[in-house]
């Protein structure tokens, strides 16, 4: 069973993306999956870093689910493992 956050894609556009969580700050998704056991369900991780491939122009800023609207992949394509299954 998952427990927390769970299959989602990562991606930075200046490059290598970090992520504070509580107190610390992480590098990368393996090394935050692996503090936290975020990211995984069962054992196995779930999320992904990889390029969503969202239509063009400025990257949304998502700080809340509020903001979910702004995330539209662009249909029928994606260089995204999660969207090519």
């Amino acid at each position: 069973m998952p427990d927390g956050i769970t299959r989602n894609e990562y991606f930075n556009t200046a490059g290598r993306w970090s992520l504070r969580w509580g107190d610390r700050v992480y590098s990368g998704l393996a090394e935050w999956r692996s503090a936290t056991a975020q990211e995984t369900t069962d054992g196995r991780g779930t999320g992904f870093e990889a390029d969503p491939c969202f239509r063009g122009g400025e990257v949304p800023v998502v700080r809340d689910e509020s903001h979910a609207a702004l995330l539209v992949p662009v249909p029928g394509w994606s260089r995204s493992p999660r969207m090519r299954r």
